[in-house]
């Protein structure tokens, strides 16, 4: 980029190498600023409608299932039926969602 395309430097020569304060932050792709999108949520981090939750069980019983809160704040575990999760952190839903799974698996306890 020269010098002559930006306000206030038109016709000044750059024989010292001299840049406006910030000239170098254009210079890098936009993707740098770009927000993480598949960053592990905190553990105090509240459920709400929308939100994704993973469930992975292995061992004598396995399970993986992808479980999307609804509108009324519940998941569906295939075997186990609704739980309801909203409101609670993911600290929270874990203990909720072991508690809820022991009485359809024995080996989880």
């Amino acid at each position: 980029m020269l010098l002559d395309s930006i306000p206030g430097f038109y016709g000044r020569a750059n024989a010292k190498g001299l840049y406006p304060f910030g000239y170098n932050i254009f210079q890098t792709a936009a993707s740098t600023f770009e927000p993480i999108r598949n960053a592990p949520a905190p553990p105090n981090y509240i459920i709400g409608p929308g939100d994704e939750l993973l469930l992975t069980m292995w061992g004598e019983a396995q399970l993986f299932s992808r479980l999307i809160v609804n509108r009324e704040g519940t998941i569906v575990i295939p075997n186990a039926g609704p739980v309801p999760v909203q409101g609670l952190t993911i600290e929270a839903s874990k203990a909720r969602l072991l508690k809820r799974l022991t009485s359809f698996y024995s080996g989880l306890a």
